[in-house]
Order: structure tokens, then sequence, then C-alpha cells
């Protein structure tokens, strides 16, 4: 009987080892390239389309995109921070929220103490378009 139960453990043990040797290999998909809808705004697409592939996020680029639209969008805040809010737009985009309801978002999370109700509208759509160029080009900007 104590053969017996070594003689099924090893036979066990050698059937987990050939099994695990013998799968196969995946490789990890390459990146996608960045996809925009196509009602984007041209001067959004040709933004989007200069800036590097996916799978990796450009944040000093960003930073320099949003201090060249407002110096009061950065200001102050920590790196952490501003990253934060840019994530949460990448969320909402990989969410398919609808673009007035980015947009919307994009201006309550961008905020200074100058602006505490956000810089309107125009400077969110700008935001959110240096945002997806920068942080999560492989994102799709939803159809407005």
């Amino acid at each position: 009987m104590m053969i017996t139960r070594r003689f099924l453990a090893l036979g066990t043990a050698s059937l987990l080892m050939i099994l695990t040797a013998c799968t196969p290999r995946q490789e990890p998909p390459a990146p996608e390239q960045p996809r925009v809808a196509a009602s984007a705004p041209a001067s959004a697409r040709a933004q989007i389309a200069s800036t590097p592939p996916a799978g990796g996020e450009d944040v000093d680029g960003w930073l320099a995109d949003l201090n060249a639209i407002d110096g009061r969008i950065v200001g102050r805040h920590s790196r952490s921070t501003m990253l934060n809010r840019g994530r949460g737009v990448c969320t909402d985009l990989t969410r398919g929220v609808p673009l007035a309801t980015v947009v919307a978002n994009v201006n309550a999370r961008f905020t200074s103490p100058e602006a505490d109700r956000g810089f309107g509208l125009d400077v969110a759509r700008r935001i959110l378009v240096v945002t997806h160029a920068r942080l999560c080009p492989g994102q799709v900007l939803p159809d407005a």
C-alpha cells in the first residue's frame, strides 16, 4: 500500500512537470496605435497623430502642454496630484464615458485657487486633447 501511494504521488508530479513544460508561451500583444474617433476635430487628430505610440506616458510633455494652455492649471500642484487628475481622464476614456461628461469631468478635476470651478469648457477640451495625447493615446476619444 505504501508503494502504491509513492508511485501515485511520483506519477502525478511527473505528469504535472510534463504538462507545464509542454505549455506554449504566449507573447504579449504589440501595443495598439492611437485611435481617434472620426468626428474629433482635425487639430486634435493632427496633434494626437504626432505623439509617441501607446505604451508609455509622456508626463513631462503633458505638464509642459498644460502650462502652455494656462500656467495656473499646474500651478503649485504636485506631480502626483496632476497625474491623478490626468489618469482620471484616462479612466473616463477607458470606460467609454460620453464626450460631454468627460469634458465636464475635466473641468471639475483641473482647478486652481483662482479657478475653483475649473477653467471653463473650452480650456477643458484643450486639456482633454493634451491629456489623451500624452497620457493615454491608446484610448478612443468618444464621439460628440
